[in-house]
């Protein structure tokens, strides 16, 4: 006769303790889901400014921002791209995607031809809290460019690099 009522126990007590803890509140950054879209766009924004033509490079390499970029793990998605076309239209009027550098057709590349940028990113790493890091690069041809290891919050409903990553270096050629 023990046995049901052990067994009856153990059933309730499994089920309560897998119950879900208390909700996220309304808005925070665990409640909604982040869009990987907006940290990419956040981060080629940290490394890039306004110019003629602007190369973006689908995939996302780790090590993208400090020069040491290892196998890429992921690219972007064609409405990743999409979006950022329409997004990235504010830095250039002619923003293309490329797998890569040596994807660029010869004697159209930034160091050919002033007034174009090729930028690079790494996927989002989401550091909790709220906050990511994520890597970025921009060439502007020869030893013309910049990129690091950038924080991205979000402020405003926008998500936006506010600096260096802590313990993180930065280069510039």
């Amino acid at each position: 006769m023990r046995r049901p009522w052990l067994c009856a126990l153990v059933v309730i007590v499994g089920v309560s303790c897998t119950r879900a803890g208390p909700p996220a509140s309304e808005g925070s950054v665990s409640a909604v889901q982040v869009a990987r879209v907006d940290l990419i766009e956040a981060g080629i924004r940290a490394v890039t400014s306004p110019s003629r033509l602007l190369y973006v490079q689908i995939k996302l390499c780790p090590g993208a921002g400090d020069g040491s970029a290892g196998p890429c793990t992921s690219a972007l998605t064609k409405e990743e791209i999409a979006t950022l076309a329409r997004r990235l239209s504010d830095l250039s009027d002619d923003v293309r995607f490329v797998a890569g550098y040596e994807a660029i057709p010869a004697g159209q590349a930034p160091i050919d031809q002033p007034g174009r940028d090729y930028v690079f990113v790494s996927p989002p790493l989401e550091l909790g809290d709220g906050m990511y890091w994520i890597e970025a690069g921009e060439t502007c041809g020869g030893l013309c460019g910049h990129g690091g290891t950038y924080v991205l919050e979000e402020k405003d409903g926008t998500w936006a690099s506010t600096g260096s990553a802590p313990g993180t270096g930065t280069w510039i050629s």
